[in-house]
């Protein structure tokens, strides 16, 4: 294939590489040495692409380019240039693909080697069977597809782009291309040099590109190490650790990131141990723990503890480090005195004493721990945020605002960008080594002094994780909601024709005593809906305004219980279950945690409900260690104060996010 010409999957060719702008065409014209320069309009795609390359895009614009090509798309079948169309839902795809080392070969659950989908679902055969589908599905690109993807990668401009189709090449290892290694030596260090551009601008103050920065040198280390790549290997080892040594934890107050790049560097020390001097980096943590002390004991805890995994690496004493977090857990309990979860901490430290044979301070211990297992009010504990980050949030809050119109801002809910997926969660909880949250099985108390719920270590661990994070994102949606409504960008007539293109408007037919009626879920969730609207623009106009949130909550709990029966009844599941009883077999209506089991994926029946979508539902409204909103409300369990308006947001998000699912009739073609 020629420098320019390009194969669609339909065979036809395009002269000249769209994203060069105009195309041109020349013609004789006289001297056959003359030629005339005709200039030819650009398509929608053209130009997209000279876009992107000009772009600053980067990881966190993902769904921006999404959306964006989509409307490239929209414009192209109007001008009826349907091979542009299937090339340019090629490239949309690269952005939604999700890549990882961790992903291996697995047929059924719709993963490629490196390459997994972005969501799932079920389909409709013409033959009237279901099969799971997969989108984007990795399974069914062809060589074509590959060698696609190639050439774009060696003609993007823009980094992120270009180590995104880098990555599909590296991954599918379906051209000569993808196994040479000056290309793989390339992307890594091209990704390298994407980590670096992540890194300036977060020392800039762009907070929300820390995260990208080790996920990218993270992708960039492995090509290398896998490849044996040792030039790029060590320069990305070096940067790691430059980041390490030199993160400005001062002023930044991010003091996590130099634990964060150490736990990943005590992951690989068999690798790294050849590059760097691992007791600068406990040097460096000793330094970012003092600062963490003093802001958040519970965190210097847990950087105390990744620190002294590496000290046992290299042989160095850590019997002052556990005496540090023994003094840690004996402050948390003295400062949660009045607190059922002192306890906890007290049992932790009493542990640890022991573990130094220090006599005086187990007795010592012994004797609180007996004073303290009375009666103990339970509380809620709140950590003020860094303004830093509270700056960084309202600038992300802002730009969405303005960069978004009704439906733009409604799917931005939807999705819920701000929420961490499951895979991230168990990620994050397994960044601490016997931290906090898993050195001791989790039990659950009511506000009467039950003890609701156990949950294993593990299990605890990761539902601790998630309602850490679960707050962050809660906080950032309730932000970003009040903001809209404030904007006039946001309103109930908005919300409601965005609700009526969906399958919340579909009407249902059911038999009642051998009356056939029309039941449309949409119907009933409109007034709770109605009254969120209300009560916040109340607010907006006066600020002395209390609103009433007791009816949004108590109404759209249990309507959310009521749509996903429906969900399930639209899936061909029954909402009923037959149940033993002292006097024989009745048929009852499902319970909620039934509902909820149902909508798990499995191979032997992939519904295609997102699991993390089914977690985050777990957590509102049935998990004690969450919010259990449907038990707290059916059993009039919330108090006044308990009626927040967080929980209002939250439920909002649900709806829209069950709304943006879709059913196929079993009868459609």
């Amino acid at each position: 294939m020629g420098k320019g010409d390009r194969k669609t999957r339909k065979g036809k060719r395009f002269i000249n590489s769209p994203r060069k702008g105009a195309r041109h065409e020349y013609t004789k014209s006289g001297n056959k040495n003359m030629e005339q320069k005709v200039e030819k309009k650009q398509n929608a795609y053209e130009k997209y692409i000279e876009k992107l390359d000009t772009s600053s895009y980067g990881h966190n614009d993902s769904y921006k380019i999404n959306d964006e090509f989509q409307e490239v798309i929209r414009k192209l079948v109007d001008a009826g240039l349907n091979d542009i169309v299937i090339k340019a839902d090629l490239d949309r795809q690269v952005f939604a693909v999700r890549k990882s080392f961790d992903y291996v070969d697995d047929e059924e659950q719709g993963i490629a080697k490196g390459l997994s989908w972005q969501a799932s679902g079920i389909k409709t055969l013409q033959d009237g069977t279901e099969a799971p589908f997969y989108w984007p599905d990795v399974r069914n690109y062809t060589q074509e597809d590959f060698e696609y993807f190639e050439e774009r990668y060696k003609e993007a401009k823009n980094l992120y782009a270009k180590t995104e189709y880098g990555l599909m090449v590296y991954f599918g290892e379906k051209t000569e291309f993808a196994k040479r290694n000056d290309f793989k030596s390339q992307l890594s260090s091209e990704l390298q040099k994407l980590a670096e551009k992540y890194y300036d601008e977060a020392r800039k103050g762009d907070y929300q590109k820390i995260g990208y920065i080790l996920s990218t040198l993270t992708m960039a280390f492995k090509i290398a190490s896998s490849c044996k790549l040792e030039t790029q290997l060590e320069k990305a080892i070096n940067l790691l650790f430059e980041i390490q040594q030199n993160w400005d934890i001062e002023s930044t107050n991010t003091t996590y990131v130099p634990l964060r790049y150490s736990a990943f560097m005590s992951d690989n020390y068999s690798i790294f141990k050849k590059y760097i001097d691992f007791s600068k980096v406990v040097s460096r943590n000793d330094y970012a723990i003092k600062i963490i002390e003093n802001e958040n004991s519970y965190s210097a805890v847990d950087a105390l503890i990744i620190n002294d995994k590496i000290k046992r690496k290299i042989n160095q004493p850590i019997d002052d480090s556990i005496r540090k977090r023994a003094e840690l857990y004996e402050k948390i309990a003295s400062q949660r005195k009045n607190d059922m979860a002192s306890i906890h901490f007290i049992e932790l430290a009493l542990a640890l004493y022991k573990q130094l044979n220090d006599e005086v301070k187990t007795q010592e211990l012994e004797i609180l721990y007996s004073e303290n297992r009375g009666s103990f009010p339970l509380n809620q504990v709140s950590t003020q945020l860094p303004q830093t980050y509270t700056d960084a949030v309202n600038k992300a809050i802002e730009q969405t605002i303005n960069t978004n119109n009704e439906k733009g801002l409604l799917d931005v809910f939807a999705n819920s960008p701000w929420y961490e997926t499951d895979e991230s969660i168990r990620s994050l909880s397994e960044t601490v080594e016997r931290g906090l949250i898993d050195s001791l099985p989790l039990s659950i108390i009511d506000e009467r002094g039950n003890i609701i719920k156990t949950y294993s270590p593990d299990e605890g661990k990761f539902w601790s994780t998630y309602s850490y994070y679960f707050g962050f994102g809660t906080m950032k949606m309730f932000e970003l909601f009040k903001a809209a409504v404030k904007s006039g960008r946001l309103t109930y007539e908005s919300t409601i024709s965005y609700l009526e293109n969906t399958w919340l408007n579909e009407s249902i037919e059911r038999n009642y005593n051998g009356t056939t009626k029309i039941v449309i879920p949409l119907d009933t969730i409109k007034p709770g809906i109605k009254r969120i609207f209300e009560e916040f623009n109340n607010a907006v106009k006066d600020e002395k305004y209390v609103c009433d949130f007791v009816t949004i909550i108590d109404s759209l709990t249990l309507k959310i219980e009521g749509v996903l029966r429906f969900f399930i009844e639209r899936l061909g599941i029954p909402t009923f279950a037959t149940r033993r009883t002292k006097t024989g077999s009745v048929i009852m209506e499902k319970l909620f945690d039934d509902i909820i089991a149902d909508l798990q994926n499995t191979p032997e029946k992939p519904i295609g409900f997102e699991e993390d979508h089914r977690t985050l539902i777990k957590y509102v409204m049935s998990e004690k260690i969450g919010w259990n909103l449907r038990n707290e409300v059916a059993h009039a369990l919330l108090q006044i104060e308990d009626y927040t308006p967080d929980k209002v947001i939250v439920l909002f998000c649900l709806i829209l996010k069950l709304s943006k699912y879709s059913f196929t009739n079993k009868n459609d073609n």
